[in-house]
């Protein structure tokens, strides 16, 4: 058995030596062009970029219990507000035009308050 792989062992090589020692025969490529660039050391930021939502630490929604337009609005989204903080104003000349309204009808109803006194008490100038 040693014979058989003393054997095997040196028709290998010589198979492997002389395949590899063969010269090719044919026609040589010619050598190709390479580009060289100088490299650089320099610091590059890593930078990504990320598509999310951002929520605060408490988000409330707001909502008027009028209706009307904005004029103002008086703080900075994102920052902290305190209790009792101005924070829209709505125009107000709507709202004074009904109070006009209602201030017109409460002198009306005095004014027949009034009459119905006068005339509860025999006083009425326009009954003569």
């Amino acid at each position: 058995m040693n014979k058989y792989l003393i054997v095997s062992t040196i028709a290998f090589s010589l198979v492997i030596f002389t395949t590899g020692c063969a010269e090719e025969k044919g026609s040589k490529l010619p050598p190709s062009n390479v580009q060289v660039v100088k490299v650089i050391q320099q610091d590059i930021p890593v930078m990504e970029e990320f598509v999310g939502q951002t929520y605060g630490l408490y988000d409330i929604s707001l909502q008027a219990r009028v209706d009307g337009f904005l004029e103002g609005i008086y703080f900075e989204e994102g920052r902290g507000v305190k209790k009792g903080q101005l924070l829209y104003t709505i125009a107000p000349e709507p709202y004074e035009a009904k109070v006009a309204v209602a201030q017109g009808q409460l002198a009306e109803a005095n004014t027949r308050l009034v009459k119905a006194k006068m005339t509860l008490s025999g006083l009425n100038p326009w009954m003569n």
